[in-house]
């Protein structure tokens, strides 16, 4: 967890909490002459990057609460009761819900930013 923490988190300072931009270059199809090369433009939200990074649990997580997540949100109510049943079913040990659920709400606190930009 400290590891994956520490990437999640020096992720998060290079990005400088902005949402920024991932060209792709395609060559276009086979069957042309030119070799002019397109490039597309595709747009990540600092909160996607940040899922990508996450462990499978974590990713569950974050994807099971992040479009219920708003501007006036409470994270911790959310991720408590997401986490919580799982904890008591016995799906997830304690240790394994805290840090998942740790890493997964420092991606939710993006999203929100991002929706109180929008």
């Amino acid at each position: 967890m400290f590891k994956s923490g520490l990437k999640t988190l020096g992720a998060i300072c290079v990005l400088g909490l902005l949402p920024f931009s991932a060209y792709a270059i395609d060559r276009g199809p086979a069957d042309t002459d030119s070799n002019s090369i397109q490039v597309s433009q595709t747009h990540f939200d600092t909160s996607e990057m940040c899922a990508m990074e996450l462990a499978p649990i974590a990713k569950e997580i974050f994807s099971s609460i992040s479009p219920k997540v708003e501007k006036d949100s409470n994270l911790r109510k959310l991720v408590k009761k997401q986490v919580r049943p799982k904890v008591f079913s016995g799906k997830l040990s304690v240790k394994k819900a805290r840090e998942n659920a740790k890493a997964a709400s420092v991606c939710l606190s993006l999203l929100k930013m991002e929706t109180d930009r929008a």
